[in-house]
């Protein structure tokens, strides 16, 4: 199992694509245009459990009465990309949308968890952008704010540190100066 601490890590994943459980994100826009991300289990051998991966964006065309219904690639692979941890967002639905639902608002893993028939990893995997296997892929750039201020916190304190070992050092000569001034005008008296 993943850590809680790996959103937006790169991970490589060796298993099988699994066309049960396959679903849209609903709402998805690309360059102005309403569309999906296609979001389809895959199983990680060995073994059964699932992480779900985003293939990235397909266009809506029509109505949503005729969904696009993407190609779910065969046989063992082995896919890379970055971990991405989501979050429910709002929806006005009082129940979450049932495990085989081919249309969701969002992209809830508790919930898809909940009533899969297997286990899910707790992130999703955003396809790279060399891999095959997905559509358009235009992922946003993880959040270095987080690595950013702790960058500047360690800037501060190291200076901090700097400055204390100067005035340590300056009040340490002066000291040294001023117990060798009366030495001196002992000896010359």
């Amino acid at each position: 199992m993943l850590g809680p601490d790996r959103s937006n890590f790169p991970a490589e994943v060796r298993g099988r694509f699994d066309g049960e459980g396959q679903f849209l994100w609903d709402n998805r826009t690309h360059q102005g245009q309403p569309g999906f991300h296609v979001i389809t289990p895959f199983v990680i051998t060995p073994g059964e459990t699932r992480i779900l991966v985003d293939r990235g964006w397909i266009p809506l065309f029509g109505s949503r009465e005729n969904l696009p219904i993407p190609k779910i690639p065969a046989g063992p692979r082995v896919i890379s990309g970055y971990l991405y941890e989501s979050k429910p967002g709002f929806t006005l639905e009082a129940r979450a949308p049932e495990y085989d639902s081919t249309l969701r608002q969002n992209l809830d893993l508790s919930a898809f968890a909940s009533s899969a028939p297997y286990t899910v990893q707790p992130y999703v995997l955003r396809l790279d952008m060399d891999q095959r296997d997905g559509f358009v892929r235009v992922w946003p750039v993880p959040d270095q704010t987080a690595v950013r201020r702790h960058e500047a916190y360690a800037v501060q304190w190291f200076g901090m540190a700097a400055v204390f070992i100067g005035v340590v050092v300056a009040m340490w000569r002066r000291e040294l100066r001023a117990r060798r001034r009366p030495v001196r005008n002992k000896i010359h008296e």
